[in-house]
């Protein structure tokens, strides 16, 4: 065998060569090439072992003794030591230990990214590249080896620019197959948001923009800035790829057949018996419909809710636990903490929820009905029904 340790030594080098080589040249086959090295390390370490071995007298030794166990320490240290810094740099770990998880992706974030079934990739035309906005990339790669990023400089990379149609620097797109959508322009007081990257993934991904109709004409929170609007989240639902548009009913007697969600919320005045059933009649044809009263409103739908077993109790609930001190708040402004086991609210975990002037729901068993509580008040709640006094007691 002997005559043979030539080649199994220049063999040893080339595989370790080649193992560093392959690592340095392509991140993606990184693996093999520690597997080569390792090989070949491997190989080294058994012919030194033979060569030693052949020695006459050498084992013998004390020296050698006490030369061989440190030999094997040292080569065993080197070995972990190469194994921790592989995994440290293919698979990383990290550990959020703020209280509220400030670095660490929302739940609805991580869904979406795991959920991805085709390659994802987010441009940034930015350079340098800002590190805080690298790790919360990063933060989204973790979750899927689909989600790629790339830090791009404009002024270098002139043909990917104009293929995005960039401006100026620090715009960030992403591209899902051929579609391409803007996610925000970075700046130094305006980085990279989680928000704005979790909503652009969602809308590149839809093939369709859900419509969203909000029923007005009765008094009801406006669609435009102004003290009582629904503004707000008109913008939130647009920035997620929305739709969202006014619906008068006595302009339009029936509900327009793209409707996604009809909102139905509270007003000053009762809807009038034709709206009522162009809502009725688009919820039978598998509309959905989202109702929110508060304690005021007129309950024009009732006819409904009544075939759904659904009972608005007729009173505020009133709050006496004394949470809502804590924000200054008084006892018609519920704070709730407990939750529906539903899709809604499966991600709400212990937050705390505020319902001002809230109205108590109460249902009743019926037939092929599934109702389903999506926010619990404290045994500190009761529903009063004489809103009248001056004070609650």
């Amino acid at each position: 065998m002997t005559k043979y340790n030539n080649y199994f030594f220049f063999g040893a080098i080339f595989l370790v060569s080649a193992g560093i080589v392959t690592g340095l040249l392509s991140e993606t086959a990184s693996t093999i090439g520690f597997i080569l090295s390792l090989l070949g390390i491997i190989i080294l370490v058994v012919l030194l072992v033979g060569y030693l071995y052949r020695q006459k007298g050498f084992w013998g030794m004390r020296s050698t003794e006490a030369s061989t166990n440190a030999l094997v320490a040292t080569l065993a240290f080197i070995l972990i030591l190469g194994v921790i810094n592989y995994l440290g740099l293919n698979y990383s770990f990290s550990v959020d230990l703020t209280e509220n998880q400030l670095f660490t992706l929302s739940s609805q974030s991580q869904e979406l990214v795991k959920n991805l079934n085709q390659p994802l990739k987010v441009y940034v035309f930015e350079t340098p590249p800002n590190p805080r906005d690298r790790n919360l990339l990063e933060d989204y790669s973790r979750n899927n080896n689909l989600f790629e990023f790339e830090f791009i400089d404009p002024q270098v990379n002139i043909r990917l620019a104009q293929e995005f149609n960039v401006q100026r620097q620090g715009e960030v797109y992403v591209q899902f197959a051929d579609t391409k959508q803007l996610v925000q322009v970075l700046s130094p007081n305006n980085p990279l948001t989680e928000i704005a990257l979790t909503n652009a993934i969602s809308q590149v991904q839809r093939t369709e923009q859900p419509i969203v109709y909000i029923v007005q004409g009765h008094g009801e929170p406006t669609l435009e800035e102004g003290e009582n609007s629904f503004s707000q989240a008109v913008n939130r639902l647009s920035e997620r790829g929305y739709v969202v548009q006014s619906l008068n009913l006595a302009t339009t007697p029936l509900i327009p057949p793209n409707a996604d969600v009809v909102v139905v919320s509270s007003a000053s005045r009762e809807l009038l018996e034709g709206e009522i059933s162009a809502i009725a009649q688009y919820v039978q044809n598998g509309g959905s419909l989202l109702v929110m009263y508060n304690a005021t409103t007129p309950s024009s739908l009732d006819a409904l809710f009544v075939d759904w077993g659904i009972v608005l109790h007729d009173g505020l609930v009133v709050d006496a636990s004394g949470a809502g001190e804590i924000f200054g708040l008084g006892p018609s402004v519920t704070l709730a903490v407990d939750y529906g086991n539903h899709p809604i609210t499966q991600d709400f975990g212990d937050g705390i929820s505020i319902f001002p002037l809230a109205r108590a729901i109460l249902t009743q068993p019926t037939e092929n009905i599934e109702a389903t509580p999506l926010v619990i008040t404290s045994p500190q709640t009761w529903a009063e029904s004489d809103i009248t006094q001056e004070t609650i007691e």
